[in-house]
């Protein structure tokens, strides 16, 4: 459903309780956010408007008016983007602090939501830049009364105790979208805004944010939609299938009638309880590939991505629960070869923080020192696993000068060559991938 300003809605007046939604130059079209005109070319009930000033009142300003609003078959969700923070003085005794930021977003009826942490700006002191996007949020317009609360903290001994204040910065989310302008179609962006950080009153620096609307799709489709698979297409149940790297669990999947050109085993599935956060991105580019007509511009990408069917329900065989799992269905890379080789790489410096997915701070201290001892140290990522290695790599034992001290079983071996794995360069790991020699 979508609200319409026609223009015979200027006969009558409007009554006093919309009178202060409206734009104040008598337009009759809403007012914009926490401004008091609908745009800044607005003179009059004949205009002038601005180019995209009809769109964004037909989009958002529905819900000032107490009118059904244009987005009920959808949610439109804002995204936070937390650029970076300046601070006025040092929280720390000695040394260069470690700060880090989070956003609570607060609405009208009191229920708070976390929505981001940053990393730890290790030794940035009181310039922090952490360029971190925060998790959207359903947002339904203007006029809900949501507020945005930023926190900075000062990391203490990696997390292992409390983190120190630095200060506190909230903002009404109506007043931080008045910058708001339209990007592209179903987009709103609001210009980097800095709001101040005070703490018991004292101004101790400044944070810089920008605020990303994504407006729900009022064609009667839904982001949040999630494409389903036909059980009856697959053999039940399903195997579990062992992996190099990693710890979400992979499944065998085989077609019941493949096509002429397809082959039972064209596709592989993912746990999506260790994948929930891959789910809205592949459904994202499934809808891309499917989109006729509009670009996105992101098509030519789409080539290198993982083939996705949907999501499948299905029981494991052997399992020790009869609940049935749910499964991303994905392209399985080995269709259709004798030897795959496939190199598994965990990109950044830090692979691990306290308090993100229920990871303790201890657990993320001890991640921490692992990462130290790998190469995502020395060169910001590493290899986790190694499918088809070549001969020389399967030869190299790293318990070789210690193996005489004592006899190592099987699981220590294993453990032992993924560290040699972890701590191989770069150079070194793609001279591995691209050796050709016959096993």
């Amino acid at each position: 459903m979508s609200f319409k300003f026609a223009p015979d809605a200027r006969i009558s007046p409007p009554s006093a309780s919309l009178a202060g939604l409206l734009c104040e130059k008598g337009c009759f079209r809403p007012a914009f956010a926490a401004y008091k005109t609908c745009c800044t070319h607005c003179c009059g009930p004949d205009g002038p408007h601005a180019n995209d000033c009809a769109q964004k009142a037909n989009l958002v300003g529905s819900r000032r008016l107490g009118r059904p609003c244009a987005t009920t078959d959808g949610e439109s969700k804002v995204v936070v983007r937390i650029f970076r923070a300046k601070l006025n003085r040092s929280f720390d005794w000695f040394g260069k602090m470690d700060p880090f930021a989070t956003a609570t977003w607060k609405r009208s009826d009191g229920k708070e939501v976390d929505i981001g942490r940053t990393k730890s700006a290790w030794g940035q002191h009181m310039t922090p830049n952490w360029d971190h996007t925060c998790r959207g949020i359903t947002y339904a317009g203007t006029g809900g009364g949501d507020v945005l609360v930023l926190k900075v903290l000062e990391e203490n001994m990696g997390g292992l105790r409390n983190p120190t204040f630095c200060g506190e910065a909230s903002a009404e989310v109506d007043l931080l979208m008045s910058s708001a302008r339209m990007m592209s179609a179903g987009l709103m962006c609001t210009n980097p805004e800095p709001l101040t950080l005070t703490n018991k009153k004292e101004e101790t620096g400044a944070i810089l944010i920008q605020l990303l609307w994504y407006l729900a799709d009022t064609t009667g489709s839904s982001d949040s939609s999630v494409t389903p698979v036909d059980v009856a297409e697959f053999v039940t149940p399903v195997h579990r299938i062992g992996v190099s790297g990693g710890t979400a669990p992979f499944f065998s999947l085989e077609l019941r009638n493949p096509g002429p050109s397809e082959s039972r085993s064209r596709w592989i599935g993912k746990d999506l309880s260790r994948a929930m956060d891959e789910l809205e991105f592949y459904e994202q580019c499934n809808r891309i590939v499917k989109s006729s007509g509009a670009s996105s511009g992101l098509e030519p990408l789409m080539r290198f991505m993982f083939e996705y069917k949907g999501v499948l329900e299905a029981v494991e065989a052997d399992g020790k629960s009869k609940e049935p799992l749910q499964l991303l269905v994905l392209g399985n890379l080995r269709d259709g070869c004798n030897h795959l080789r496939m190199v598994d790489i965990k990109i950044g410096t830090a692979t691990a923080a306290a308090n993100w997915k229920g990871k303790s701070k201890f657990a993320a201290l001890r991640q921490g020192l692992v990462d130290g001892h790998t190469n995502s140290y020395a060169e910001g990522f590493r290899v986790e696993g190694f499918d088809g290695e070549p001969a020389v790599l399967r030869s190299m034992d790293p318990l070789l000068d210690v193996s005489r001290l004592s006899g190592f079983g099987p699981s220590v071996k294993k453990k032992a060559h993924r560290v040699m794995l972890q701590r191989l360069s770069g150079a070194d790991m793609f001279m591995h991938f691209l050796d050709l020699h016959v096993p």
